[in-house]
């Protein structure tokens, strides 16, 4: 697969950990749902508590899986439009900017 930069959520992201990150999400996460509610109905007598159990499970499962895809795939490349503050003048100026549009950046 190439490999490709994409914007997603005004990040720069590697199309390759994208796609990992979306795997293992959905590995672990329905894994672990899946896993749940096959179990959970001999722990909890009512059918829709159980389900509601393996839900949740589901949602740890996917809380788990974007911390490892984190520590997998760290953050390689800058957003083009918003260069880091080189000087102390300009980090007031960036932290002031965020709750404004970026000048030549369209909506």
């Amino acid at each position: 697969m190439k490999s490709s930069l994409l914007e997603v959520w005004g990040d720069t992201v590697d199309s390759r950990h994208l796609c990992g990150a979306i795997g293992l999400g959905l590995t672990i996460a329905g894994s672990l749902y899946l896993a749940a509610d096959q179990i959970m109905p001999s722990l909890v007598d009512d059918r829709t508590l159980a389900h509601s159990y393996a839900l949740l499970i589901g949602l740890i499962g996917c809380l788990v899986a974007a911390v490892i895809a984190a520590k997998l795939f760290r953050r390689s490349a800058r957003s083009c439009w918003a260069p880091e503050p080189t000087r102390q003048a300009d980090v007031s100026r960036w932290t002031r900017s965020r709750t404004r549009p970026v000048p030549g950046r369209s909506a």
